[in-house]
């Protein structure tokens, strides 16, 4: 019999003791892209969601120990052999695993695939995959406080610091010593944000790296003489100039854009790209209010000046229309786009037609300066507290993650970068698209970037920054310091809140 090291035996008595004690370290709610134009999903505030019948309701716990018979079970796909009381032979009593993720749209079929593979692997284990679109993070919480949280649960790496000091996730660490399971497999810049206090609580789903890239419209920079993509914040700037076509005050054609949209990672993204720090080595202290920072956040202010103004620019953008198909790029009436390596997948799709190169996003000012990919947190899988029996979690998270025929599949049919090394050396990417070989070579460039136990609540301060310069209605500088001073104020908060972490 093989059962849970007492450090996983985190139990719903705990959980609401730590709840109350400790209170949920959310923030406000920030919305958290999965695909660029696609859904986003808000991230909402706290537990408040359980009802208080729920909270009474066990006068037991259920505990994360589980007595499993050992039992190796390995794939070609690279699952490693794990210990699994359900999992090997025969389909009498089948179990039901639930997993909550935000996959929808063209992704829900390929995730219903791999459910229905690892039940043809598993036949006593069953999937039931729940598409959650909005207020994931409060679903996942009121799941535990109720006793029943789902077997697997989709997580940003940015809610890891919280729900770890809250005890609302496992640690995988003695599941993956346990079971040798070789965590070179993953980009080291995929996996770091999965790790607080010195434990790893997930594995990542998406490859890190590759946003934002510069998308250009081959022909159009050809029409006006641009021979190679900018390189500088300054060069994005003219050319976009250049290329913006208005008559009246009404733009018909919009050169480009300084950044993806208005929010906390495009921030981020400008201040690595010119040389900054967002945050110290050790996590205590935020540092983006110096002249990288400065420069970032006027540059994105000032951008549309010489374009008709942020109000000409919102005029164009509405009159494109909603959906994927409308995206300006992909019709043809924006020259330049900065985007997520999706849009290669979109485009395929959208406007097979489109003559168009990709290119590192481009740098600022500073001295030093050249392109990073900041990642701040990629979608993950990890295990709630209280799950039924652990070890048939482990074995689906890990199906979800390291396996090359599955996990890897699922990256491969967006056309989008794999957080597993040997996936991104398939062929079959290079087959489907001409710009891989672009893409591979950016990925090496991705930097991590925290997470903080405060990062939703700095997010939606990042974003009302952004908001506010953009609109003019703040300096920069005044903009910057403010932010920087209330991210501190925090951050101090709750360490002064949590002395043990």
């Amino acid at each position: 019999m093989e059962f849970f090291p007492a450090a996983l035996l985190t139990t719903r008595r705990r959980f609401f003791r730590r709840l109350a004690i400790g209170g949920w370290a959310f923030g406000g709610a920030v919305a958290l892209a999965a695909c660029g134009g696609g859904a986003a999903t808000t991230v909402a505030t706290s537990a408040s969601a359980a009802s208080s019948k729920a909270v009474t309701a066990a006068s037991t716990v259920t505990s994360l120990a589980t007595t499993a018979t050992s039992s190796a079970v390995a794939t070609s796909s690279g699952v490693a052999p794990i210990a699994s009381a359900v999992a090997a032979g025969g389909n009498a009593g089948q179990r039901t695993l639930s997993i909550w993720h935000i996959w929808n749209g063209t992704r829900e079929p390929l995730m219903k695939r791999i459910a229905a593979d690892f039940t043809a692997k598993y036949p006593k284990l069953a999937v039931d995959e729940q598409v959650i679109t909005t207020d994931l993070l409060t679903k996942i919480t009121a799941g535990i406080a109720a006793g029943a949280p789902c077997d697997m649960a989709m997580i940003n790496q940015s809610w890891v610091p919280s729900m770890a000091a809250q005890s609302a996730i496992v640690p995988l660490d003695p599941l993956i010593a346990r079971d040798k399971v070789d965590l070179a497999m993953f980009y080291d810049s995929a996996l770091a944000p999965g790790r607080w206090a010195g434990k790893l609580y997930v594995l990542p789903n998406l490859g890190a790296g590759a946003y934002p890239v510069l998308f250009s419209n081959k022909d159009l920079l050809a029409q006006k003489g641009i021979a190679q993509p900018p390189a500088t914040w300054s060069e994005l700037r003219d050319a976009a100039a250049k290329l913006t076509i208005s008559q009246g005050g009404a733009i018909s054609q919009l050169g480009g854009v300084p950044a993806y949209g208005d929010n906390t990672i495009n921030f981020i993204q400008l201040l690595v790209c010119n040389n900054g720090v967002f945050l110290s080595d050790d996590g205590r202290h935020f540092s983006f209010d110096g002249a990288p920072g400065l420069d970032a956040l006027t540059f994105f202010r000032d951008f549309y000046d010489s374009m008709g103004g942020r109000g000409g620019v919102a005029a164009f953008q509405k009159n494109q229309g909603t959906g994927e198909k409308n995206t300006p790029l992909f019709k043809g009436t924006q020259a330049m786009d900065l985007s997520g390596i999706w849009y290669v997948f979109e485009l395929k799709n959208d406007n097979p037609k489109l003559s168009y190169g990709i290119a590192p996003a481009p740098r600022g000012p500073q001295s030093g300066a050249k392109y990073q990919s900041a990642n701040t947190g990629q979608w993950s899988y990890g295990i709630p507290t209280g799950v039924k029996t652990a070890d048939d979690s482990w074995l689906l998270t890990q199906w979800y993650t390291t396996t090359k025929d599955e996990a890897g599949w699922f990256m491969q049919q967006q056309l989008r970068p794999s957080p597993l090394k040997a996936v991104n050396d398939d062929p079959y990417y290079q087959q489907q698209t001409e710009h891989w070989p672009e893409i591979v070579s950016l990925l090496p460039a991705t930097v991590p970037v925290g997470p903080t136990p405060v990062d939703p609540a700095v997010q939606k301060l990042l974003g009302t920054m952004m908001g506010d310069v953009a609109a003019k209605k703040v300096e920069p500088k005044a903009a910057l310091e403010t932010t920087q001073q209330q991210a501190q104020a925090l951050l101090d908060k709750w360490y002064a809140d949590h002395p043990g972490a």
